[in-house]
């Protein structure tokens, strides 16, 4: 997605709550800033998408902070969803196996509400079990459904922390009861941004149990902004039968790449730009198909 006129202010101002709440003195916050604001108006355009500009803005802050500033935020996300699934899981499996994908599907796509990465937007991880199974306002579960059903090969490219234990569930119950012979990859950063999971968290949370985990080769805002994945993840998204994108970032990157696969797009609707995208509101969940002819 090319950026509109808010998208690099929107950039700029989580760019600076991270150095603002870093440990840089004020001398050196002011330093940072000033980069910061200077690469992102430097980018921004019309012509520019606004993964690369979010990106190398916030490759300057890792620079200069030294650390990831999301760590223990994404340690809290995960933890706050594992005990709701812990909570939830009885009334998750229940019913047939349609009816059990569509209650994952909804509350992986609704755990995309965990974002602290748009300044207009906030949610507290205290309240994701109150949101967790609200009804999508637009949803192609079924057709979602059919497609994974019948798919050969399948390329998850997840998106955040804490909504990603809810793709586990989602992804192991695809494996294990609605298509056991299909292969399926899952694609991940392979240094921290925000607070995407990464390669290496994949792992830890187990998701080779039973998924193929790939690292991406990026450590872009999403795992698939052109020029900037690699050829393995090109070949296996050219191969696959679907490729499902969690997330905004994902959405941005993968519109601009016109791939012939067919690619469901699961996110929550947090900004103007977004919204508009899917003809919806700011803040509706989106579980939709897009199919380039």
């Amino acid at each position: 997605m090319k950026c509109r006129p808010e998208c690099p202010v929107c950039i700029l101002s989580v760019r600076a709550r991270e150095i603002l709440s870093s440990d840089l003195s004020d001398e050196e916050k002011f330093h940072v800033l000033k980069l910061v604001a200077n690469k992102i108006f430097e980018l921004a355009s019309p012509n520019t998408l606004t993964v690369v500009v979010a990106s190398e803005a916030y490759r300057i802050v890792r620079e200069y902070i030294g650390y990831d500033p999301y760590r223990e935020y994404k340690r809290r996300c995960n933890e706050v969803a594992e005990d709701v699934l812990r909570r939830v899981r009885d009334l998750l499996y229940r019913g047939d196996e349609y009816e059990i994908f569509r209650k994952l599907v909804i509350a992986s796509v609704n755990a995309n509400a965990i974002d602290p990465g748009v300044a207009t937007y906030s949610f507290s991880i205290e309240r994701l079990s109150e949101v967790l199974l609200e009804e999508p306002k637009v949803s192609e579960i079924d057709k979602l459904y059919r497609y994974i059903k019948r798919a050969k090969s399948i390329v998850f490219i997840p998106d955040n922390c804490g909504e990603v234990i809810f793709d586990r569930e989602l992804l192991r119950y695809v494996k294990r009861c609605v298509n056991p012979s299909c292969e399926i990859y899952v694609i991940g950063k392979s240094e921290p941004f925000q607070n995407d999971v990464t390669y290496g968290e994949l792992l830890e949370l187990g998701f080779d149990e039973f998924a193929n985990v790939v690292d991406g080769e990026t450590e872009y805002f999403s795992s698939l902004v052109e020029g900037h994945y690699s050829k393995v993840v090109d070949r296996l998204v050219s191969e696959s039968d679907i490729v499902v994108c969690k997330g905004m970032a994902n959405f941005e990157a993968v519109d601009e790449l016109h791939w012939t696969t067919p690619i469901a797009y699961l996110l929550k609707a947090k900004c103007k730009p977004i919204a508009d995208a899917f003809n919806t509101s700011v803040n509706a969940t989106v579980v939709t198909i897009k199919v380039e002819r």
